[in-house]
């Protein structure tokens, strides 16, 4: 089960559902200048988030590493009739091997927010095609995450937005063009 609507969700009122937990003002950002419901979207940590690309995108792939969460979410998606291309791997290799299969295809969106995030910002950079966006929930929030400096090097050099949340001290949620 999905814990309810904190302090910090905000509830899409179109669709119904929570969007993704980033910051305010990532969430209008996408809404009004990213073309999501053409969007193939590989996601690496899910969530609300899921539900809410799944119904928004073109398609959605989304992996979990942790199974307990896994098993919640799938039967919050089969539920709600609502599908997913949904996987449990704990290994960076299964990872590279999801990225690698989606690779050929257009309009990439690509969201960093679960284990493994440098990781899967060095794979994105290998691996996904010019034009590719990707997503980091949580960019250098020293309680969360802190990019190395090979990702934050690489990624900072590439277009790129980051998005304070107001009214937190640190969490950032940052966009960037591959």
């Amino acid at each position: 089960m999905l814990p309810p609507q904190n302090e910090w969700q905000i509830l899409d009122n179109y669709s119904g559902v929570l969007y993704p937990w980033y910051t305010s003002e990532a969430i209008n950002y996408i809404e009004t200048y990213i073309q999501y419901d053409k969007a193939n979207v590989l996601e690496f940590g899910a969530g609300h988030s899921t539900i809410w690309w799944s119904i928004n995108a073109k398609h959605c792939t989304s992996i979990e590493t942790d199974y307990k969460w896994y098993s919640d979410i799938k039967e919050t998606l089969r539920a709600s009739g609502i599908y997913c291309d949904f996987h449990w791997c704990d290994e960076l290799t299964g990872f590279e091997n999801i990225i690698k299969h989606y690779s050929h295809l257009k309009n990439i969106i690509m969201i960093v927010d679960g284990e493994y995030r440098d990781e899967c910002c060095n794979l994105a950079l290998k691996y996904l095609p010019k034009g590719s966006i990707l997503i980091c929930d949580n960019w250098m929030q020293p309680e969360v995450w802190e990019a190395g400096e090979h990702v934050r090097t690489e990624l900072l050099n590439k277009e790129h937005k980051i998005f304070k949340q107001p009214g937190h001290p640190t969490w950032q949620t940052a966009i960037f063009w591959i």
